[in-house]
This record gives structure tokens, sequence and C-alpha cells, in this order.
């Protein structure tokens, strides 16, 4: 998990410029022919799988900051959203919303939907992580939050450690 922490932190500018770089040859693109160019993020050709073996959809449901992303509201939203096909659900510590979370992913699967079609992204709140111990914490925390034995994608929110330290031979924990 912290090593896909440090390439996210050091991949990050790139996807959002939308630049290869020689010195970086995982990053290539599939141009289409004669079309509008896609967004960065979706030509970049980085194919992370989870637990269950299913690729991150290149769409997700994001739950923050809005007045209806938590309680009933949320789960009404993202019964609607799995109902329509919809399979990656983001989420956060930051958000005080995995409960509600839990809830809709309990309801798909006792609806007859598989937990490994889903992919669930979580984020740990940085401000509370001093370092290894406390992210294992978190994780565990947020995992029992979410009633999941396992996400597909745990980052840090807001990490304050930047790729440039990071690329110096800095380790989480000295961040």
């Amino acid at each position: 998990m912290i090593c896909g922490v440090i390439a996210a932190a050091l991949l990050v500018p790139l996807l959002l410029s939308g630049k290869s770089t020689p010195e970086d040859p995982t990053l290539e693109y599939d141009e289409p022919d004669g079309s509008a160019p896609e967004p960065p993020c979706s030509r970049v050709a980085l194919n992370p799988t989870g637990g269950g073996g299913v690729s991150m959809p290149r769409m997700g449901f994001g739950t923050c900051c809005r007045p209806s992303a938590k309680g009933e509201a949320l789960v009404a939203s993202l019964r609607a959203y799995l109902a329509a096909g919809g399979r990656h659900i983001d989420t956060a510590d930051m958000y005080r919303n995995h409960a509600d979370v839990a809830v809709a992913i309990r309801e798909y699967v006792a609806a007859g939907g598989r937990r490994s079609d889903l992919w669930v992204t979580s984020k740990i709140n940085s401000k509370h992580v001093a370092g290894a111990r406390d992210v294992l914490r978190d994780v565990d925390r947020i995992l029992e939050e979410l009633g999941l034995s396992s996400v597909d994608l745990m980052l840090l929110h807001h990490p304050t450690c930047d790729a440039k330290r990071l690329r110096r031979g800095a380790s989480v924990d000295d961040c």
C-alpha cells in the first residue's frame, strides 16, 4: 500500500500535465485516430487491478463535499449509481461517511451483486498520521467502518510529503 502511495505522488504531476517523459517509459499513450484527444488520465497506460482482479474504472462516484454526501441521501444516490452500472466508489476518512457507503455496498451484495465487481477507494487523513503504525491503525479502522476486508485503493489524503523529497530517498516516515 505504501508503495502505491509513493507511486501516486510521483505520477500525479505527469497525469495532470498529460505529458510523457523519456525518463519514465511506463507512461505510454494510445492516441485515437482522428478523434479529439481524451483527457490525460484516461490515456496513461496504467491499469491497476484490485484484489478481485477488477481493473480500476475510469469513472467513479465521489462521495464528498455536498449536503447529500451523508445519511440516507448518500445511500440512495449510491444505490442509483450501482443500479445504473457504476462500479467505482470513492470515499475518505475526512468525509465521515464510511458507514453510509457500507450500507450501500451491503445492499448491493444482498441484492445479488458481487463485492469483487466493485472498486472501492478510500483515503487516510494524513493530518493524523505520524508514521507507519498510524497508517496501519487507520486502515484497520476504515475497513471496519466500511464493513470490508479490503479496499482496492487506499491513499493518503492531502499528503504533506512532496514528490521531490520522495525521489531524493526520503521515506514516508520521514515526511
